[in-house]
């Protein structure tokens, strides 16, 4: 535990931490969007479903994609919390929201997901 504390280094409330933090998310998000409207014609997707020990069930989705001089790129797009019920068409549709909401109508040319019968 620590004793003291460097007074030059003041120590941030919760709410400076969350506004750093989102202003972090949207600076990397506006990153994203340009790096993807600059190097990629077409891409695959990843995602898997599961439930975490709190019992809150959760979806994550991964893009992959070359650039046209064959750089490898990767990035998890999401991970989100995923309403009941987890039925295809309710998947299908927030794939389709990460989609348009990160420009990629269009590009998209595989999709992979996990076989876990628990979903």
């Amino acid at each position: 535990m620590m004793m003291t504390l460097d007074p030059a280094f003041p120590i941030s409330s919760n709410k400076r931490i969350k506004k750093e933090i989102h202003i972090g998310y949207i600076n990397t998000i506006e990153e994203l969007n340009i790096l993807l409207e600059n190097t990629c014609e077409s891409a695959s997707l990843t995602t898997n479903l599961w439930t975490a020990k709190s019992k809150h069930e959760y979806i994550g989705i991964t893009l992959y994609w070359i650039s046209e001089d064959f750089k490898i790129y990767d990035c998890l797009l999401c991970m989100e919390h995923m309403s009941y019920p987890y039925t295809g068409t309710n998947i299908v549709s927030f794939f389709k929201k990460k989609v348009v909401e990160f420009g990629l109508k269009g590009k998209i040319t595989y999709v992979i997901t996990d076989v876990s019968l628990k979903n």
